[in-house]
């Protein structure tokens, strides 16, 4: 998973709104708790629920084309390393900046003593 560096700059009845050091401002869907603004948290997304986007800038540094995957490897603007699952025919290439997005209610958000903050949906689980 991706646990990248965010900064709480507000809450409300949607969840938690955070900067993502080198990223975007998203509000996430979550029990915020005592969170308040100016907190540090950090924001877990795993590789599978990036894609392509904006909100996100990665400079990618290694892609493994497996087929209908890619895996990308990269940094943040901020240096955070991050790691991301696209599509196997993406048009990019080593070296280059791109975009990343993700959908705020796959992200897993950890206080700063790392305890998860209770998303406000789970996902559904198979039965």
């Amino acid at each position: 998973m991706n646990l990248l560096l965010a900064t709480v700059v507000g809450t409300g009845q949607d969840g938690l709104t955070v900067d993502i050091e080198g990223g975007a401002r998203v509000t996430l869907p979550v029990a915020f708790g005592a969170a308040q603004k100016g907190d540090a948290v950090e924001v877990g997304i795993r590789p599978e629920n990036l894609s392509l986007g904006q909100g996100l800038t990665m400079k990618l540094r290694v892609l493994e084309r497996l087929g209908g995957t890619a895996i990308s490897y990269g940094v943040t603007q901020s240096g955070q390393k991050i790691c991301a699952a696209i599509a196997g025919d993406s048009l990019v290439r080593e070296g280059e900046d791109i975009g990343l997005t993700f959908a705020p209610s796959d992200a897993h958000v950890f206080d700063s003593a790392g305890r998860v903050m209770r998303r406000l949906a789970a996902p559904a689980l198979a039965t």
